[in-house]
């Protein structure tokens, strides 16, 4: 986790406890069941567990999808990482029954995973997978989310880190667009839709989620001193 992550809400008065992620979710130390906890012992604390808490893809059925159908008339494809699931799901369930509605195609609908999430396994194979740690933040799980609803999605694809960090740094460098790692995975996904459809000779209309900030990652990513110290080789990057 990103140092600037901590700093900011140290500094707007929250009391941060660090998690290690390479241990299971039902483990005490997992960020979930301190959160449980601390949900417990502290009185009229609430943990919202945006993982189960089915508000999380409602609202994005409610609003977030019906406004991309509206403002993207013909959208061909849908693209979006997953974490909780729930921008993906409500998403997906939106653009699904407005084109059922309407009686128009409804738009490919596209996850974005992270290598070392077992995501992508389980929607292809029905298993969990054995996940490993891997660099970029924000999304990929360990286990399955009961916010995510898998039948409205077409296809999962897998991102690496330095794909992520690579396509996040063109993203700031070429359109001035300042986010966090996931939006470079999902970028790629993007463009590897559109080619695919340029070489079949189709038309594509790509939607394509970028959720996070780049100001949380600012001694990482965006440090070519910390890329460096984990294998990776900024200097040719455009």
């Amino acid at each position: 986790m990103s140092d600037e992550k901590i700093d900011l809400l140290r500094a707007i008065g929250a009391e941060v406890h660090v998690c290690p992620t390479a241990v299971a979710k039902e483990d005490p130390r997992s960020y979930y069941e301190v959160a449980a906890r601390l949900a417990r012992e502290i009185p009229g604390a609430w943990y919202p567990d945006q993982y189960s808490h089915l508000a999380n893809p409602l609202a994005h059925e409610l609003s977030t999808g019906p406004e991309i159908w509206r403002q993207c008339p013909g959208i061909t494809h849908f693209v979006a990482t997953m974490g909780t699931g729930g921008t993906i799901t409500g998403c997906a369930t939106a653009l699904h029954d407005a084109a059922e509605k309407e009686g128009k195609e409804a738009p490919q609908i596209v996850g974005v995973d992270p290598v070392g999430s077992i995501l992508k396994e389980y929607f292809e194979h029905g298993t969990m997978g054995e996940p490993h740690t891997y660099l970029v933040e924000g999304f990929g799980e360990d286990f399955i989310p009961p916010a995510t609803d898998f039948s409205h999605i077409d296809e999962i694809r897998q991102v690496n880190d330095e794909d992520c960090f690579r396509y996040t740094r063109a993203l700031a460098r070429n359109e001035g667009l300042f986010c966090g790692g996931s939006a470079g995975g999902a970028i790629l996904v993007s463009l590897q839709l559109a080619e695919e459809a340029d070489a079949r000779g189709e038309k594509a209309k790509i939607v394509v989620i970028l959720p996070d900030a780049g100001n949380p990652y600012l001694s990482k990513l965006y440090n070519d001193d910390w890329l460096r110290e984990n294998g990776f080789e900024p200097d040719g990057w455009v």
